[in-house]
């Protein structure tokens, strides 16, 4: 994430935030939310290893976005 922000506009940035706050809001449970950060986005880091839930993770990454 801390690359991501070094490299990509503001305006990209700020769209990323309104779409990890949109998966935050979302009615999705665990597995669906699951299913679309690792099968539909194609994340390439798997959370799971290290986060209980992907809202945990998610939370996380909008923070990092928020205040780098």
């Amino acid at each position: 994430m801390l690359s991501y922000k070094k490299t990509e506009t503001n305006e990209e940035q700020h769209e990323m935030i309104k779409e990890i706050q949109s998966l935050i809001e979302s009615l999705c449970n665990e597995k669906e939310l699951q299913r679309i950060i690792l099968d539909y986005i194609d994340c390439n880091y798997y959370y799971l290893n290290e986060w209980p839930s992907c809202k945990d993770w998610l939370l996380h990454m909008l923070s990092i976005l928020r205040n780098l």
